[in-house]
């Protein structure tokens, strides 16, 4: 017998219909802005908003060093059910988060001017670039809370109430973006009003969960130095990626508006939209990914790591090849969304989207950051945290600035195949100096001395089996005594039992891990919830085989993440 993919692609698909809405619904806010600004005032006002994204940017990596490592910290101390801990990292990164935003709310009034200068330079977008971001920056605080407690809304296992709080914003992020563009006549200041609204009514209903009686805890008293300096280590690469994103987003602007002048950033704009819209998929597929890979590092599931990888990675090529392939078909049909009409920055636009669409898809690889950090392979991460952003961006400069046979825009998709190259043979050095890990994802194939790793269909039939099969393991492989084999085993079967008599699992994955003379057990199974440790001795059947339970495996613990049971006990041989 072998272990499925089914329950922890079931796992991950729980958190992906959440996270892709989640997703979603910030895109649409911003696809649907760009639009209403392109209609109601012009493509110059849509150019001016996206000159300020790199700020939005550098604010949500600065916001992803802290809440990004914090949360995969907390997820893996969920895993390992420590409480305490993730309570504590939860609380450090918050406050740290805090200062952040009251420090990013006073910006406009320190450096408003010195910003728009910075980002701007063509004359004609320099107004409405000043008049969106300084109103921006008042909705730094909102802006940071609610990126962080996303992550940690979900990680806490309630990922539909950050999808809730997410659509409740967009919608009225547009219904106060309408109003106040359509009939107030605020323009981009109004705009940018409607995003700050949005984004405090996204935070108030994400808070409400921490009212559950089961949720992480905030603490004044949980700030710790050590769990700072943890979780900013865990966080850099993702950090360094989005900071360097903004530079990326800078950098291609200016080179857009110095050699190819408004009609090119009008194009660039349309270009970043619609990476931005992929992020339905890329961000979608991460969010997913994070929070289910780091639960099951926390509890040492190397194999469950690799299933989800596998998952995710097929999930988000079939996602963004559909997407680019339409991006290819009708570059023309995308522009004139977007209000292009002109002639000559139509012919630029069309070149530009049908190119940039293949950058697209490459920027899916981005989740080999947390893929990478999650077993510390700290330089993978950072190469491609540093590479993905600054070597695109460097090749499409490159490109404008010493024009050839070949279109400017190929410089964003040459920039991601150099990082796939740079990366390349790292990954085969460290996969032939170390045969133990799994090829390209360079997980550990498992983490203990003997390892029993199967899924056991919710058959009765099929327990049997596997429980002669578990004891054969025990006591042949692990050299346990019979005994000892014998009342492992007897536990083990009387909690996948419960589960399948009492729990209606439709499977159930079944691990032991032997280090030494420890054995470690843990059953996870898709039943409805059912605690065993909370259950009175009575009579009947199912009490009795509780009993049992109770009295062999004294320290069985108990949690229902994922929407799935969890139980795991400890003992030695």
């Amino acid at each position: 017998m072998i272990r499925s993919a089914k329950l922890v692609n079931k796992a991950f698909n729980g958190f992906l219909l959440a996270s892709v809405l989640t997703v979603l619904g910030s895109q649409a806010g911003a696809l649907i802005d760009a639009l209403m600004l392109s209609h109601f005032i012009g493509a110059d006002a849509m150019a001016g908003v996206n000159i300020t994204k790199p700020v939005t940017q550098l604010i949500f990596a600065l916001t992803c060093i802290v809440a990004q490592g914090g949360s995969m910290l907390t997820g893996m101390a969920i895993g390992n059910q420590d409480k305490r801990r993730a309570n504590g990292v939860f609380s450090t990164s918050f406050v740290v988060l805090l200062l952040m935003g009251l420090v990013g709310s006073m910006l406009p009034f320190v450096c408003g001017d010195s910003l728009v200068h910075l980002l701007c330079s063509e004359p004609t977008l320099m107004v409405h670039t000043s008049n969106y971001l300084n109103v921006q920056l008042y909705g730094a605080l909102p802006l940071i809370l609610m990126l962080a407690l996303m992550m940690y809304v979900a990680v806490d296992g309630a990922p539909k109430l950050v999808t809730k709080a997410t659509i409740a914003s967009e919608i009225t992020h547009v219904v106060l973006g309408f109003i106040f563009l359509k009939f107030c006549g605020w323009g981009v200041v109004g705009a940018a009003w409607a995003t700050n609204i949005s984004y405090t009514v996204a935070v108030v209903l994400m808070l409400s969960h921490f009212r559950e009686k089961e949720s992480l805890k905030f603490s004044l008293g949980g700030f710790s130095l050590a769990s700072l300096g943890k979780l900013l280590l865990m966080g850099l690469p993702m950090g360094i990626s989005t900071s360097l994103i903004a530079v990326r987003m800078l950098g291609a602007n200016h080179a857009a508006m110095t050699y190819m002048g408004a009609h090119g950033m009008e194009a660039m704009a349309v270009c970043a939209t619609l990476l931005s819209f992929s992020m339905i998929i890329i961000s979608g597929t991460i969010n997913s990914y994070t929070p289910v890979a780091t639960v099951l590092k926390g509890s040492d599931d190397n194999r469950g790591v690799a299933l989800v990888s596998r998952h995710a990675m097929a999930f988000m090529a079939i996602g963004l090849g559909v997407y680019v392939a339409l991006m290819v078909a009708f570059p023309g049909t995308f522009a004139s969304i977007f209000g292009i009409n002109d002639p000559e920055a139509m012919k630029i636009a069309r070149v530009g989207i049908a190119i940039h669409a293949f950058n697209i898809f490459m920027q899916g690889f981005c989740i080999l950051i947390p893929m990478y950090q999650i077993y510390s392979h700290k330089t993978l991460s950072l190469i491609v945290s540093a590479g993905q952003p600054l070597l695109p961006m460097a090749m499409f400069w490159l490109l404008c600035a010493h024009p050839c046979d070949i279109s400017p825009w190929w410089g964003f998709l040459i920039g991601q195949v150099m990082v796939l190259l740079i990366i390349a043979p790292y990954i085969l050095y460290k996969r032939f100096t170390d045969k133990s890990m799994m090829p390209f994802f360079l997980i550990p194939r498992k983490s203990a001395d003997h390892l029993f790793d199967v899924t056991v269909p919710a058959r009765v039939e099929e327990l049997d089996a596997t429980m002669k099969e578990t004891q054969q393991f025990l006591s042949g492989e692990c050299g346990a005594t019979p005994q000892e084999a014998v009342a492992i085993t007897v536990v083990i079967d009387e909690l996948a039992q419960n589960a399948i008599k009492h729990g209606t699992a439709s499977c159930i994955d079944l691990r032991v891990s032997v280090t030494g003379k420890q054995v470690k057990v843990m059953l996870h199974d898709d039943g409805r919830p059912f605690n065993p440790t909370l259950q009175p001795a009575s009579g009947d059947d199912k009490a009795i085989g509780l009993k049992i339970i109770q009295g062999l495996a004294t320290d069985l613990t108990y949690t229902h993440t994922f929407s799935q049971n969890v139980m795991s006990y400890t003992t030695t041989l």
